[in-house]
Parts: structure tokens; C-alpha cells; sequence
């Protein structure tokens, strides 16, 4: 995630590699569900936004189930302030844009409210592919093997396995738990697990391994995984 630092869209790839939110849902999250100050802090995932044919459009997540509230650390409540800062000042540099195109005669429209935390430059919704894309651009530029959007939303759940060896401790820690349908997923966690997910994991996983653990020796990323194993357990 160093890597990503300074981009614009720095805090939509942080939240779907520290939280695991899927690209759809990242781009469809709202700021009225983004509770930055609740305790625990959380993000609501009630809606997204896919592509229906050549048209995006709004919905809500494939099942009931897959409708939840995800208990954010503070390091990524920081994240979402900032970014509520930058489209502040993308706002208004925008309007102010406008306002001198309209001076000059041209035609011009203010910057659109949608409501939505991850949007173009104008406000408008971002179109999903463009946050894979520019994902993609910053992995090629770091010179990283290739990883996707949606490995990177993997990574955390496959060092807690590494540490805790089956698959329903990493459903529960990662906030993932599988019904008896493959294609229906939804987050559930026991209270105690989400006041662990809002801590900051360990220094080392976010140094050493990144969200993304690659460049790093078997044992280097079994240690990896021990350290945030504890972590959870904590």
C-alpha cells in the first residue's frame, strides 16, 4: 500500500485491502453510512454500484446477507477523514472552475453531490473499472508482481490462515463467513472480534508484509502470520 500513497485514490485501495470490502461495494458506499466517530467506528455496506451492460448502475448487495456494518481501525477512520478533505477541495476548486467558464460564456455545470465517499473528479459515481485500472497502473509502476484489486482484498485472509490454520477462524477474522451457497458471502464477526478488527494490526505485518506479503521468504511470512494470528486473539 506504500506504493499507493499520494494517488487519488489512495483511500478506496486501503479500504478494500485492510477491510475487504469488494470493488463494488467501495464504490457505492455513501457517506451517510460512513460513521467515523460511532464507537466502534463503522462503515455500512448497503449498497452498490455494478455494471449492467454498459451502464452502471445503483443496487442493493446480491442477498439480505450480504448487507453489513464493518467495524473500521483508526488508522483507516484517518483515511476516510482525509479523503472527506480532499473532495471538499475537489469541490470547490471544480466550482470555481465553473464559475469562470460561465464568465467567459461557456457552458458549465456544478459540482454533482451524489453523496457517494469515492467519486470522479466532478462528483459524478467512479466507474469501478477505473479504480482496477489505476490499482493496476500503481503495481506496475512500484514494479510488484502482478496482484489485482481482488487478490489485494485476499491477502489478509490468507496470512490469517497461515497463523490460525482453518478456514472459520479466517472467515470470522476477516469478517467473511460463507453460507451453504458459495456465491453468497456476508460479513459476520462475534462483538469481540470487531472491537479486534478496529485495532491497528501490528507493526510489523504493515512493514514487513504490507497488505500484500509478497518479496518476503516462507519464513518471513509465517512470522507474519503469527504476529497478526496474536493479534486477533488479543
Amino acid at each position: 500500500m506504500d506504493a499507493a500513497e499520494g494517488h487519488r485514490l489512495y483511500s478506496i485501495h486501503h479500504v478494500i485491502g485492510h477491510h475487504g470490502l469488494r470493488r463494488g461495494e467501495a464504490v457505492g458506499a455513501g457517506w451517510d453510512n460512513a460513521h467515523l466517530d460511532g464507537r466502534p467506528a463503522r462503515l455500512d455496506v448497503l449498497s452498490e454500484i455494478v455494471m449492467d451492460g454498459s451502464q452502471m448502475i445503483e443496487t442493493a448487495p446480491k442477498t439480505d446477507q450480504s448487507m453489513a456494518a464493518v467495524v473500521v481501525d483508526r488508522e483507516t477512520v484517518q483515511v476516510l477523514k482525509e479523503r472527506r478533505r480532499q473532495q471538499r477541495a475537489e469541490r470547490k476548486a471544480w466550482n470555481a472552475q465553473t464559475a469562470e467558464k460561465r464568465q467567459h460564456g461557456d457552458e458549465a455545470y456544478d459540482w454533482l453531490d451524489t453523496g457517494k465517499i469515492w467519486t470522479a473528479e466532478d462528483g459524478s459515481w467512479i466507474h469501478p473499472d477505473v479504480v482496477s485500472r489505476e490499482f493496476d497502473r500503481i503495481m506496475h509502476r512500484a514494479g510488484l508482481p502482478p496482484i489485482n484489486l481482488r487478490d489485494l482484498r485476499h491477502c489478509a485472509a490468507g496470512l490469517v490462515k497461515r497463523a490460525a490454520g482453518t478456514s472459520t477462524t479466517r472467515r470470522r477474522s476477516c469478517g467473511t463467513a460463507r453460507s451453504c451457497s458459495p456465491r453468497t458471502r456476508t460479513r459476520r464477526c462475534s462483538p469481540s472480534t470487531k472491537r479486534r478488527s478496529s485495532r491497528r494490526p501490528p507493526r510489523p505485518f504493515l512493514e514487513r508484509g504490507g497488505a500484500l506479503g509478497h518479496g518476503l521468504s516462507r519464513r518471513g511470512q509465517q512470522e507474519i502470520g503469527e504476529e497478526l494470528g496474536q493479534w486477533l486473539a488479543g
